[in-house]
């Protein structure tokens, strides 16, 4: 009786044993599963980290690169608004400098139509001495007859002050050569002449051709002196002071326009 029964309680243990051995091999298998499974959620977070980690990076340059872009864009629109100061202040410049000329330009038309005006009533008053020159006096001296000769000997009369000589050659040279581009001086130092030998009045008929002549003659600034002179001389104080105050005015540089400045304040206190 005690075999069987040992025999049993050896045959439960060994299926007991068994039993055990096949939990243990399923626990083992879920174990390695688990364990696999743990390895891989293991190596995706390790992936993950290092994604995080490279994203994070990324992240960090885009935002540095944004601060310097923001910094860049600031300095950008605080230079613009610089600029466009400088450049308002420079168009009010600008256009306070365009008022400027237009106030020269106006002030210079209204003074230069002045002096037009004043050269013309001055113009038409000298016509009446200009209506009857004088009869040219009878030769004194040889006359050269090639026309430059003639001209310098004329210019060295005048130079010596031989009025005599001046006022024939000129005579003759104006009667010879009734067109040359030379006759302005010839009027210049007949008048010349004229007013040294006291004839006055012819004198200023003289200067007023050479004032038709024009800005192109280069004996206008002396005979505008002398036009003042001569009227000073005869007691015409008012033209006087217009052919003097147009010489001064207009030819400030020239030593003919300082000279006229000195006879005006001459002239002023002579007809106050």
């Amino acid at each position: 009786m005690r075999l069987p029964h040992a025999v049993s309680i050896v045959t439960l243990l060994f299926a007991c044993a068994c039993v055990k051995r096949d939990e243990f091999q399923a626990l083992k298998g879920g174990h390695d599963a688990l364990r696999s499974r743990h390895d891989a959620l293991q190596a995706d977070n390790d992936k993950l980290k290092i994604d995080l980690s490279t994203t994070r990076e990324r992240l960090d340059n885009a935002l540095r690169s944004n601060a310097d872009a923001k910094e860049t864009l600031l300095n950008a629109g605080a230079q613009s608004a610089r600029l466009e100061g400088r450049i308002e202040e420079l168009a009010q410049a600008d256009e306070e400098g365009r008022r400027q000329v237009d106030m020269q330009r106006a002030n210079l038309e209204v003074q230069i139509k002045e002096l037009d005006k004043q050269i013309k009533a001055l113009a038409g008053k000298l016509d009446e001495y200009a209506a009857k020159p004088p009869p040219p006096p009878p030769p004194t001296i040889p006359v050269p007859a090639e026309k430059n000769t003639h001209y310098a000997a004329l210019q060295r009369a005048n130079e010596f002050r031989d009025w005599a000589a001046v006022r024939m050659l000129a005579s003759e040279f104006a009667a010879r050569y009734p067109t040359d581009e030379k006759l302005d001086g010839v009027y210049f130092f007949r008048g010349s002449a004229e007013a040294a030998l006291g004839q006055h009045a012819t004198a200023i008929g003289e200067f007023s051709k050479v004032m038709k002549a024009g800005a192109k003659s280069a004996f206008l600034p002396n005979a505008l002196l002398a036009l003042g002179e001569s009227y000073a001389a005869l007691g015409n104080c008012a033209d006087a002071k217009t052919a003097l105050d147009l010489c001064e005015k207009r030819y400030r540089k020239d030593p003919a326009g300082r000279d006229a400045k000195t006879a005006l304040a001459k002239l002023t206190a002579k007809c106050k």
